[in-house]
């Protein structure tokens, strides 16, 4: 019998019921089994729709931002916290408002993880595009990788794997792992899609599905931008 790795799959969520129900059915819907969810929150108010999507075997943490944190985008750091939860297998991080693009996925992945000192790097759509691109195959470069684009083995979680507190370190741990580790399998296809419909939004913020903003070319990005911020109630 061939034995199935096990794959943890890392969620942050916060804000979004919408994007983070979808997220969590298309794991379910997947036709491998041996994986463990394990889940991040900031608020209290998000216990609520996590609970009515998760079971006795998904693992949830409440995360804590302190107010002396100088990071840009500390959310990065609640991934370094569920570490501590992984004991063995590979890890996956799995953005809420992503999800898996197919049943198979996760066999397509699990079949390929063979050796623990090497990392795996799949395409990722979106929006209208798909990463990476230019940088398929070769060393990961920025803006051309997301942070659900890879998967790398737990057992180098804490000397390879932290997470640092500022934008695009999805990047920096991907060149890291790249580097690092002695060698690279790249899957030509896509695994995992964004649930959004547009570039607005995310990065932090805590928007939902229910929010859209209509799609006008002759609208400039500096408009759309600007009623974006509005509806986040940000200056």
């Amino acid at each position: 019998m061939i034995e199935e790795p096990l794959i943890n799959i890392l969620i942050r969520t916060s804000g979004r019921p919408v994007y983070f129900k979808k997220c969590i059915d298309s794991i379910r819907k997947q036709d491998y089994s041996n994986y463990r969810i394990l889940i991040s929150y900031d608020t209290k108010e998000d216990l609520k729709y996590i609970k009515s999507n998760t079971n006795s075997n998904d693992f949830i943490l409440f995360c804590k931002i302190s107010d002396s944190t100088k990071e840009n985008f500390p959310y990065n750091l609640y991934i370094n916290d569920l570490y501590e939860f992984v004991n063995s297998g590979w890890i996956l991080v799995l953005d809420d408002d992503n999800m898996f693009i197919s049943n198979e996925s996760l066999t397509k992945v699990a079949k390929l993880l063979k050796k623990e000192n090497q990392l795996v790097v799949w395409k990722v759509k979106l929006f209208d595009k798909v990463i990476p691109s230019k940088s398929f195959n070769k060393q990961p470069t920025l803006y051309d990788i997301d942070s659900s684009n890879f998967i790398f083995h737990s057992s180098y979680k804490y000397k390879l794997g932290q997470w640092d507190g500022n934008k695009c370190a999805d990047f920096r741990l991907a060149l890291k792992l790249y580097k690092n580790l002695d060698s690279t399998i790249w899957i030509d296809e896509l695994i995992i899609a964004s649930q959004r419909k547009h570039i607005y939004g995310g990065k932090g913020m805590r928007d939902d599905a229910n929010y859209s903003l209509p799609f006008n070319k002759k609208i400039s990005n500096k408009v759309k931008m600007f009623f974006w911020k509005l509806k986040q109630g940000m200056k």
